[in-house]
Parts: C-alpha cells; structure tokens; sequence
C-alpha cells in the first residue's frame, strides 16, 4: 500500500492549500533531484504563482539555490529538504570536519534564517549507494508551528 492508498496527497510540482485553525496554509511540493527536476521556466512559474497563505512552505528533496532564492522572492516562509543525509560521513582529520556535502551545497543540515525564510535540511533517515553513517546521524525532525 502506498502513500496515495493510505490518504496522503503526493504533490509533483504543484500547490496544496489548506484552511487549519482559521489559517490559510500553503504547501509546495518540488520535485527537484539529479535524476528528475522541473525546468528552471516552470520552477519560476509555479513559485510565482503560489496563492497567497498565512503560512508558505516549499518542500523539495534536494536543496538548490535556485529554490532556495525563489522561496525567498516568492514570500514562502519555510523550506523543508533532506537529500544531504548530513553529509553521511564526516572525517575529522586534525579536528576540522571534512564534509563532501559541502562541496556540494552551502546549506547541507540543519535550521537557517535567510531574511524570512526558514530554511530546514534534515539528516533524513535513509542512507545513499554507501550503507554506513559516520558523526552525521539518522535524524527525524519534528516541527511545531504555533
């Protein structure tokens, strides 16, 4: 049984709005990964056409700058994304974390202000082609909104 046959809506590159507690809430769902992603044209398209929410929130595997910029120009007001599982393996040669995750992003784990927008990498659970985690641990993250 899948995601659709429990209930939950899967969102491939459009909106989801929603009515909770007297508030509008706004989910965008991206898909945005080396395999699969929506063209730059589109991406550009669909952010700018969010409806407008009490709460915006763009959720995306793998976290660009590009999405991260559009979120940002676009009002949305949280940006959840994993894809980096923290770098999966963190070497500490002479005390300095080397993290290949680096290489790749700015922003590979955690939580960042950048002006309005929240932006949230998760750790994840998962692991890449290499089965091994080391000082990047499995992480669920729990989010609280008031």
């Amino acid at each position: 049984m899948g995601f659709r046959n429990n209930g939950w809506k899967v969102l491939k590159n459009e909106h989801y709005l929603f009515h909770y507690r007297g508030k509008k809430i706004l989910i965008t769902g991206l898909i945005y990964t080396y395999a699969a992603r929506i063209s730059s044209d589109k991406l550009r398209e669909l952010m700018s056409s969010a409806p407008s929410a009490d709460l915006k929130i763009v959720l995306v595997h793998q976290p660009s700058e590009e999405v991260i910029a559009l979120a940002r120009e676009n009002g949305y007001h949280i940006l959840l994304a994993g894809h980096t599982h923290g770098g999966q393996i963190v070497l500490k040669p002479l005390g300095f974390p080397i993290n290949m995750a680096r290489f790749e992003h700015q922003y590979y784990r955690g939580h960042h202000q950048i002006g309005k927008l929240n932006l949230i990498i998760t750790n994840g659970i998962g692991l890449s082609v290499i089965p091994l985690r080391f000082r990047a641990p499995a992480e669920f993250t729990e989010i609280r909104l008031n």
